[in-house]
């Protein structure tokens, strides 16, 4: 009922229950798509579903959240998929520069990586692993939030995370706000929508309280989320539409788990024709002696007992249990759908996240394909949210400070996050190499891609080939017989270690300027010098003996001579 409906039925309840009837009766001459009537319940219309971040939509947010902790904590299927999405989208992760030059992309890379390791404000967790918990809450939580701060380190200002769980950002016991329209669950914003800053809480650990703490500006506070709607300012959780079959799922087998139990604890039954004369099974290990009746008794039961032997009445026969059906054909058919249920909420396929055996032919490679655009989405959200404006502060901050040196292009360069997932590791490999070889990307391309550096593995690679060659050296075996990965090492390395050849000792005199001496082997070749004039300039501009300097300048080639026609006879007159 409406707000008038209640209104009348605090009066005259007959009277609004015959209007709400009566109006919901003439939803069936409008289109049943906008009007189902009675086939299902109602949306709740403009109140819950106009705004993003109305009252409601506020506390369905808080409630949500804490069902979401509830089941990924609870539920090992739910958390598995959780963490299977985790691990392929922040594994490995590292800071590769590009600015150009050679020793200051290493310089960047090196400081990342040392700040990397001490970048908790509270000293306990590394870069990946704050990542992976911000992950982990933007999926369960809906939002997680680094707050970037400074601290006085050893008398200097660093800067360092705080993180942020989604219920300490606004109060979660007021989704309203208190009426301010300013703030939108802890987000204060300003009349054209823009984030001035964050209000934070801090919890109690006894009783669950919480307080106001403080204003965080926006700019030093990093918002981690994935928005459904443009006015959205507050995250939910990518569960919330698979959290009610997940609890369905985890009840269902709970409750089957049970029947299972029950049915395996149960290895026979002795079936007597009268239960309750002297002797039947009525008297064995009961908790009352006294005969049952159908008004009660004691429970008869029989202690299994290995090698026993049983003697029964007259009219008592045993007959044993039937084999465990549990789970049926028909449990695990509704069993997968559900999780299929789970699965498209999260836009993960079902074979990634539950069934790799799934995984087959033309329809997994699409599934793989599908998981890693959907694992490439959440890692550049990752990097726009935190990973580039927790690089830009550090390296700013680093360089202006003097710690690093400046280059124009300080900000070019890209975060690595392992290896992708493929489904033919084979093919994805040559596919690499071609594209290699085309020159569509690089060799740093593809360590980075496996969680490596590529100073380090070309490094590591030198270094190798510098023991083989000293191996072959101390043992007399060449370096062909001990690796078959390098091409022809030997001859390489000779040639590597063979100097140049040098001119004769004393044909060009040591330091002086050998560009005349070229000029007049030029003339002298050209025929514009004669070949004696050439001769003298050497012996005596350069101190060449006259032997070395005949055998220097070249003879000049022989002109073709001109040849004139013959002239035509005469004829020969008839007389």
């Amino acid at each position: 009922m409406n707000l008038l409906e209640r209104t009348i039925a605090s009066i005259a309840p007959e009277r609004a229950l015959n209007r709400a009837f009566a109006r919901e009766r003439l939803k069936h001459f409008s289109h049943d798509a906008a009007s189902p009537g009675r086939r299902r319940s109602g949306s709740g219309g403009r109140m819950k579903n106009a705004s993003s971040e109305s009252w409601r939509m506020g506390r369905d947010r808080i409630t949500l959240l804490w069902d979401a902790r509830d089941l990924h904590r609870n539920f090992g299927i739910l958390q598995g998929m959780v963490s299977r999405i985790v691990q392929y989208a922040t594994d490995d992760i590292l800071y590769i520069a590009s600015t150009g030059d050679k020793v200051a992309d290493g310089e960047y890379q090196a400081y990342m990586r040392e700040w990397g390791e001490r970048c908790d404000v509270t000293g306990r967790h590394q870069l990946g692993a704050l990542l992976r918990m911000a992950q982990t809450a933007s999926l369960v939580d809906g939002d997680h939030g680094w707050n970037m701060v400074d601290v006085e380190e050893n008398g200097d200002w660093q800067i360092r995370i705080q993180p942020i769980e989604a219920d300490r950002i606004g109060n979660v016991l007021n989704p309203s706000d208190s009426g301010n329209p300013q703030c939108i669950g802890g987000v204060n914003i300003d009349e054209v929508g823009r984030v001035l800053s964050y209000s934070i809480y801090k919890r109690d650990r006894i009783t669950s309280n919480v307080t106001f703490e403080h204003d965080v500006p926006a700019e030093c506070f990093l918002h981690i989320f994935d928005p459904w709607r443009v006015d959205q300012y507050r995250g939910v959780t990518a569960l919330a539409a698979a959290l009610a079959p997940a609890r369905d799922l985890y009840e269902i087998a709970d409750a089957e788990m049970m029947a299972a139990k029950w049915q395996v604890g149960h290895a026979g039954m002795i079936y007597t024709d009268d239960p309750y004369k002297p002797g039947s099974d009525s008297a064995w290990n009961t908790t009352d002696a006294s005969p049952r009746s159908e008004s009660g008794g004691g429970a008869s039961e029989i202690q299994m007992q290995a090698g026993k032997v049983l003697r029964l009445t007259s009219g008592e026969k045993v007959q044993f249990a039937p084999g465990a059906m549990r789970p049926s054909g028909a449990f695990m058919a509704l069993y997968s759908a559900t999780v299929r249920a789970i699965c498209q909420p999260l836009n993960m396929p079902y074979g990634f996240l539950y069934d790799m055996s799934a995984l087959s032919g033309h329809t997994g490679r699409v599934e793989i394909a599908q998981a890693t655009r959907a694992i490439a989405r959440l890692q550049k959200l990752l990097v726009a949210q935190a990973l580039n404006p927790v690089r830009d502060r550090v390296l700013s901050r680093a360089i202006s400070t003097g710690q690093l040196p400046f280059h124009p292009n300080w900000r070019s360069g890209r975060w690595g996050f392992g290896a992708t997932l493929t489904g033919d590791y084979g093919n994805d490999v040559n596919a690499k190499l071609a594209l290699l070889n085309a020159g569509v990307i690089t060799v740093s391309d593809l360590i980075s891609d496996n969680g490596g550096n590529f100073e380090d593995v070309a490094r590591r690679a030198a270094s190798e080939v510098k023991f083989y060659q000293g191996l072959a050296a101390e043992t007399q075996v060449p370096i062909e017989l001990i690796t078959a990965r390098l091409t022809n090492p030997t001859q390489t390395l000779a040639a590597i270690n063979t100097p140049p050849p040098q001119p004769p000792q004393g044909l060009v005199p040591q330091g002086e300027d050998t560009k005349p001496l070229l000029e007049v082997l030029k003339q002298a070749g050209e025929g514009t010098m004669d070949r004696k004039s050439a001769i003298a300039t050497l012996v005596t501009l350069y101190g060449i003996t006259p032997q070395d300097a005949e055998l220097m300048v070249p003879r000049p080639a022989p002109r073709p001579e001109a040849s004139t026609p013959p002239k035509n006879p005469q004829p020969e007159s008839e007389e």
